[in-house]
């Protein structure tokens, strides 16, 4: 059952949502692939000078995603990025250590993270949700801080 809903979600495109920011005036966005989403996030937030704040309570996870973290199931590639972000990511002393371990995980076909202004997110936001996309906020875009990814 596990393997079909991830199947099932690494099949959807990016069509949609992509043709769905650009009319809605996306300032930047990547999809998430063999970076994670913190090494995409730290690409996007390097890029532009500024520093990005993941709010972890309403990352969009995959069924059992932590569970499995929680067993140890992490591939390699998720220990080379968090390796490479080294002095760029604070992660909170509040979140789980397991949710940790799956925002380095690379992805083989992930979402869009996607940088858009506040004034347009929220029309944005419900053109997601009538489309049946995970259409929830996941960060903020803040001035450049001590390192470009703050997790809480």
């Amino acid at each position: 059952e596990l393997a079909a809903i991830v199947i099932e979600s690494m099949a959807q495109l990016n069509q949609a949502p992509s043709e769905l920011m650009v009319t809605y005036g996306a300032h930047a966005a990547t999809d998430i692939t063999g970076y994670g989403l913190l090494g995409h996030a730290y690409e996007m937030a390097a890029a532009s000078q500024v520093s990005i704040r993941i709010f972890s309570k309403t990352l969009p996870l995959l069924p059992q995603a932590l569970e499995l973290a929680a067993k140890k199931m992490i591939p390699g590639g998720a220990n080379d990025n968090r390796e490479f972000l080294v002095g760029h990511v604070k992660v909170t002393a509040s979140i789980d250590p397991n949710l940790e371990v799956v925002l380095y995980d690379p992805q083989t076909s992930g979402g869009l993270f996607i940088a858009m202004s506040p004034q347009r997110a929220d029309e944005f936001q419900q053109e997601l949700k009538r489309h049946h996309l995970p259409d929830q906020p996941v960060g903020q875009v803040e001035r450049p801080g001590e390192v470009e990814l703050i997790v809480e």
